[in-house]
C-alpha cells in the first residue's frame, strides 16, 4: 500500500483501516519537504561600527559564498551544510575588531556572528602633485597614468595639478604624458604608507626628437598578472608595475638599447629578460609569462605526540601524520586559503582548526593542543 505525507482525512479512521495506524506512524515520521536531502542551515550576522553597509563578506572552508551586508549591517549565507567554515570581513580603508571567525555548524544555524568596523589608519590616501613647463608655467591636460596596488588615469587641471584620491597603502608608480614634451622624471616610484604622498611634481620640456612606447604583458597560465615590478635599463630607464590585467607600458622612450628586467616575490619568468633596440617605431608585444612559486603548511600536535591524522582542505586537499614529536607538513603547495584539522581517536583539539593562507611565502607554526577525552 502506498502512503503519502499529508493531512489525513476524517475518512481514514475507519474500522477497516485501524489497524493500519500504528504503521503510518512510523512511515509518516519520515516525511519530509526535503525527500531525505542534506540538512541545510544559515550563518548570519551583522557588522555595527564606523561603516556598515557594502561590506565584503567572505565565507571559506566546508564551502565558499561571498556577499555584501545590507543597509542596517546585516548579511546572510543560506543553504549551509554540516561544516567549520571561515567568516571574513573586508571594506577598503577599514580594519574590524576580528580579522575572521571559525564557525562549525553541526545540526543548527550559527546567528550573531557579528564583527565591528574600525576606521584604519592606513588608508585610503591620496597621491598629488603638480607638472610645470621648464619655464613655470602649468601645464594643462597632462595625462597621469598610477599603476601599482591600484591603477588609474587622470589629467591635470589648469594650474597643472593633479590626484590620485582613496588608495591603499601599497607600492606605486606615477607616469606623466603630454605629446611634444619629454617629462622629467620619466616616471616616479612611491610606497605610500600611513599618510598621502603630495609634491609629487614633474616638469616637462618640449621635445625636440621624436620618442616612442614599449609595452607588452605579463600572463600566468593565460591571466594577465598584476604588480610585477618591470624595470626598464639603457637609454631611458625607468620601472613600472603590471595593472589589473598583467599590462605594462614605457612610454616616451628616446631611441636606444634597452634590456627588460622582470620580479615579483614567489614567482618565476620566461624569459628572465628581454633585450632590445628602439629605433623608429613603439615596441609592442614584450611579453611575459609567469609560473608561481610553491609553499609549505607546517605546524606541530602538541600532547599526542605520533600518529595523529592532519587533514588538509581548501585550495587542495591532502593528509598526513604527525612523527614521534608531533611535527607535520604539508608541501608544494601555492596561494591560496587552506583548512587544516588534526584528529585522533581518544583525543580533542585546541583549536578543532585553523584557517591558513598562503601568500608568496611558507607557513609554519600552525599549532595545536591535544588532550585526551
Amino acid at each position: 500500500m502506498k502512503f503519502h505525507c499529508g493531512i489525513l482525512g476524517s475518512g481514514f479512521f475507519t474500522a477497516t483501516n485501524a489497524f493500519l495506524l500504528l504503521g503510518m506512524v512510523v512511515i509518516l515520521s519520515g516525511c519530509s519537504s526535503g525527500g531525505g536531502s542534506t540538512p541545510q542551515f544559515i550563518i548570519s550576522g551583522t557588522v555595527s561600527g564606523d561603516i556598515r553597509q557594502g561590506i565584503t563578506i567572505t565565507l571559506s572552508g566546508s564551502g565558499s559564498q561571498t556577499t555584501e551586508t545590507d543597509a542596517d549591517g546585516n548579511y546572510t549565507f543560506a543553504g549551509i551544510t554540516n561544516g567549520t567554515y571561515g567568516i571574513t570581513p573586508a571594506y577598503n580603508g577599514y580594519l574590524f575588531n576580528s580579522t575572521s571567525r571559525i564557525i562549525r555548524i553541526s545540526g543548527a544555524n550559527a546567528t550573531a556572528v557579528d564583527f565591528t568596523s574600525l576606521i584604519s589608519t592606513t588608508g585610503p590616501h591620496n597621491i598629488s602633485g603638480t607638472v610645470t613647463a621648464d619655464n613655470g608655467a602649468a601645464l594643462y591636460r597632462v595625462t597621469m597614468t598610477l599603476s601599482g596596488t591600484s591603477s588609474g588615469t587622470v589629467l591635470t587641471d589648469a594650474n597643472g595639478d593633479y590626484a590620485f584620491d582613496g588608495l591603499a597603502d601599497g607600492n606605486y608608480t606615477v607616469t606623466p604624458s603630454l605629446s611634444g614634451y619629454i617629462l622629467n622624471p620619466i616616471n616616479k616610484i612611491l610606497y605610500v604608507s600611513g599618510s598621502d604622498a603630495t609634491g609629487i611634481n614633474f616638469t616637462a620640456d618640449k621635445n625636440p626628437t621624436p620618442t616612442y612606447n614599449l609595452s607588452g604583458t605579463v600572463t600566468q597560465s593565460g591571466t594577465g598578472l598584476p604588480g610585477v615590478t618591470i624595470t626598464l635599463v639603457g637609454t631611458s630607464p625607468a620601472t613600472v608595475f603590471t595593472d589589473e590585467g598583467g599590462r605594462y607600458t614605457f612610454p616616451g622612450l628616446q631611441a636606444g638599447t634597452y634590456s627588460i628586467h622582470i620580479n615579483k616575490s614567489g614567482y618565476t619568468f620566461s624569459p628572465e629578460s628581454r633585450s632590445l633596440t628602439v629605433r623608429s617605431a613603439d615596441i609592442l608585444g614584450a611579453n611575459f609569462t609567469a609560473d608561481q612559486g610553491l609553499y609549505s603548511i607546517s605546524g606541530r600536535i602538541i600532547g599526542a605526540g605520533a600518529g595523529v591524522t592532519v587533514t588538509l582542505g581548501g585550495n587542495a586537499s591532502a593528509s598526513t601524520s604527525t612523527d614521534a614529536t608531533g611535527n607535520y607538513s604539508f608541501t608544494g603547495l601555492a596561494n591560496g586559503s587552506y583548512n587544516v584539522t588534526p584528529s585522533l581517536t581518544g583525543y580533542v583539539f585546541t583549536p578543532t582548526i585553523l584557517v591558513v593562507g598562503i601568500s608568496n611565502a611558507n607557513a609554519a607554526g600552525i599549532n595545536f593542543i591535544s588532550s585526551r577525552q
